[in-house]
């Protein structure tokens, strides 16, 4: 039986919080029998319209899933703080703009990259065109997604998502993707394995591995020189 990518708190004292720590949806479990978009509804509802924190350190996963979570978390009635607790890559951070309220650490990390698909099969001309044209579209979506939040133009986005940016809080904050830096985390890097607030990574999915250890070596000389 698949199980479920996401945790639901629903504290009697009227705390209500959804985890989502780790990969965002596999295919099986987000669309088997069990663990669907229906599923994640029902449970986001059962929160009965109570302000939820929604809470992300996740390196991405299935775009379908993650549209589908952020347009429940658009359309819940109570508020929805969300909290990136490490890191929002990929898909998460599509989820992450759903966010009434968006707080960031200090030293979290935020990376927007290209849609991506995974081929095991032999294809032709026309079925690649379909393929292309289809991450085109995906990657529109995406874009409508930051548009609604951020500051930034649909062309700043896109040649930044070609580029696979990474950023911090203090360059989310002025591209309007968060409202607020809050808190702080400390993330390592230590070869391929990224790990940030005790949840560990794999970098050899991300392609741009450079800015991303740019951007942790500048977070670091910034806490280094504000202790000095």
């Amino acid at each position: 039986m698949p199980s479920k990518f996401w945790q639901v708190k629903n504290e009697v004292n009227g705390n209500s919080e959804i985890l989502l720590y780790g990969p965002i949806a596999g295919e099986r479990s987000w669309w088997g029998d069990e663990v669907t978009p229906r599923s994640f509804a029902e449970d986001l509802e059962s929160l009965n319209g109570k302000d939820v924190t929604v809470r992300i350190n996740s390196g991405g996963g299935d775009v379908f899933a993650a549209h589908a979570i952020h347009n429940q978390l658009i359309a819940y009635k109570g508020k929805v703080t969300v909290v990136i607790d490490g890191l929002a890559a990929s898909a998460a951070t599509i989820i992450a703009v759903a966010g009434d309220r968006i707080i960031m650490p200090s030293n979290a990390l935020f990376m927007i990259h290209n849609p991506a698909i995974g081929l095991s099969d032999y294809y032709g001309a026309e079925e690649l065109a379909q393929a292309v044209n289809a991450l085109n579209a995906i990657k529109d979506s995406i874009v409508a997604a930051y548009r609604k939040r951020c500051n930034v133009s649909a062309e700043e986005l896109a040649a930044m998502m070609d580029a696979e940016t990474w950023m911090g809080a203090a360059e989310c904050l002025e591209k309007g993707f968060i409202d607020e830096i809050n808190g702080s985390v400390t993330p390592v890097l230590n070869g391929n394995s990224l790990i940030v607030n005790s949840v560990q990574f794999d970098t050899c999915k991300f392609k741009n591995t450079d800015a991303l250890k740019a951007c942790i070596n500048h977070k670091m000389e910034e806490k280094n020189y504000e202790q000095t």
